[in-house]
């Protein structure tokens, strides 16, 4: 089974200027949880490059196994460097959708035509869609 996790790449709260983006947890369980499976998961985000985390998601009381299996390995923090963009995604290989939570999501999700494509095809095809928010 394909996994596609797509994170916001959102990185600032309105208009406060304060830093924000993917809560960590709900990116890292749903990577850890896949991965662990035996699924094949893709981390993707919505402009590609660096994936922005919430500076709280990253505090000491936000942390949880998977958010410290996820930064113990070199591979899965390398992931969130270098995402490819949705726009550059064939989300038609993929069997299931996960979109992780965070403020980033409430300026880049709602009105962003590729994920609400993307979105649509899920739910067109009976695909799952898993939405995390804490």
């Amino acid at each position: 089974m394909n996994i596609l996790i797509i994170a916001t790449s959102h990185q600032r709260f309105g208009t406060l200027g304060k830093k924000t983006g993917v809560w960590f947890n709900e990116l890292a369980t749903a990577y850890i949880i896949c991965s662990d499976e035996g699924f094949k998961v893709t981390l993707a985000s919505i402009e590609g490059g660096k994936v922005p985390l919430d500076p709280n998601s990253e505090a000491i009381y936000a942390q949880t196994e998977y958010t410290k299996a996820f930064r113990s390995n070199i591979d899965t923090l390398c992931l969130l460097s270098n995402t490819p963009s949705i726009n550059n995604t064939n989300y038609d290989t993929f069997d299931a959708l996960v979109l992780p939570g965070g403020y980033g999501a409430l300026w880049d999700f709602p009105n962003h035509q590729k994920l609400k494509e993307i979105v649509s095809h899920f739910y067109k095809e009976s695909k799952s869609i898993l939405t995390l928010s804490q």
